[in-house]
Parts: structure tokens; C-alpha cells; sequence
């Protein structure tokens, strides 16, 4: 059987075949895995519900006090000697 003259085969071999079908597979099976594990953590996109109301956003969150009173006990006096040794009249620094 002669072939239309202008078109090639279209046959797809095996071995790219093997390399086909896990490259759309592995990524679909992994997106999958995401959202059962994003619907069963909880995780959902936001509804009218779980919105936060523009006038609470400025209130400062519960767990701001308690971060920067974390940082400051740990970096404290470093924080310290370093605001107490640096030079802020100077015009510039030399990196190198």
C-alpha cells in the first residue's frame, strides 16, 4: 500500500511511548494527591464566610505581640550592641 505522498508515519514506537504516558500521568497523579491532601487538611478557597471584614484589618493579630516578643528575647543583645556600635553619621561604607 503506497503512502499519500507529502505525510510521514505516525506510528508511535514503544519507547516513547514508555516516556509519554508517565510524563501526563506522574503530574496529573500528583495534582490529585494535592487537592485530596489540600480538601482533607482543610485547606478551601475563601467563601463570604471566611472573609475578614476591610475594618478589622488593621487590628493588630493576637500572635504579632508574642512573635516580636520571641525575636526580641532571642536577638536582643545582639540587636543591642548592634544598634549601639553602628555609626549613623557616616556618608557611606566600602563594601569591599
Amino acid at each position: 500500500m503506497a503512502q499519500p505522498s507529502g505525510r510521514g508515519s505516525t506510528t508511535v514506537h514503544l519507547y516513547e511511548l514508555a516516556w509519554i504516558l508517565p510524563s501526563i500521568a506522574i503530574p496529573v497523579g500528583m495534582l490529585a494527591a494535592l487537592t485530596v491532601t489540600a480538601f482533607g487538611a482543610g485547606i478551601h478557597l475563601p467563601t463570604v464566610e471566611g472573609r475578614v471584614p476591610a475594618t478589622q484589618v488593621a487590628q493588630t493579630a493576637p500572635w504579632l505581640a508574642l512573635a516580636v516578643g520571641l525575636i526580641a528575647l532571642a536577638y536582643g543583645p545582639s540587636l543591642a550592641r548592634l544598634v549601639a556600635t553602628t555609626p549613623f553619621d557616616t556618608v557611606g561604607m566600602r563594601v569591599w
